[in-house]
């Protein structure tokens, strides 16, 4: 039995875009906190035309976010968020407290401040958008650069 938790991490419904090929496409992702026997995990869904999605962690939903991200690589999609961003990544403080709902906008050389978050479902026009790998490879960059 799985019991849709409201204690845990908030509930999330979103409208975004799909980059596909530069053509975009609305998507809906949807996220929720469930909770099964001693496992408490977060799950989203990403729901657009031919294409439904799902990725589970317990780690939060950026972590979730990644997962989706990695399997619409292999098509060449991107999806149009901040999440998605080459410079924007949680701190772990961020993703164990906050559910990794939000994420620090990062510079090379500057701390992140609470100025710098960002729900990393939201968007605006002309994101940079970078693979899991890209995002990954800037985030370790940057840590280097404030040390």
């Amino acid at each position: 039995m799985t019991i849709v938790s409201a204690i845990n991490a908030p509930s999330i419904t979103k409208s975004l875009f799909l980059i596909d090929k530069n053509i975009k496409r609305k998507a809906l992702i949807k996220g929720w906190n469930e909770y099964s026997g001693t496992d408490d995990r977060t799950k989203i869904q990403l729901i657009a035309e031919n294409i439904d999605v799902e990725a589970f962690s317990d780690r939060g939903y950026f972590r979730c976010l990644v997962n989706i991200r990695e399997k619409l690589e292999k098509l060449n999609i991107n999806i149009e968020c901040y999440g998605s961003c080459e410079n924007v990544y949680p701190s772990p403080m961020i993703e164990a407290m906050g559910y990794g709902i939000k994420a620090y906008r990062l510079q090379m050389g500057q701390r992140a401040t609470n100025s710098n978050l960002v729900c990393i479902f939201d968007h605006e026009p002309r994101l940079k958008l970078a693979t899991v790998a890209d995002q990954e490879l800037f985030y370790k960059r940057w840590l280097g650069s404030i040390a």
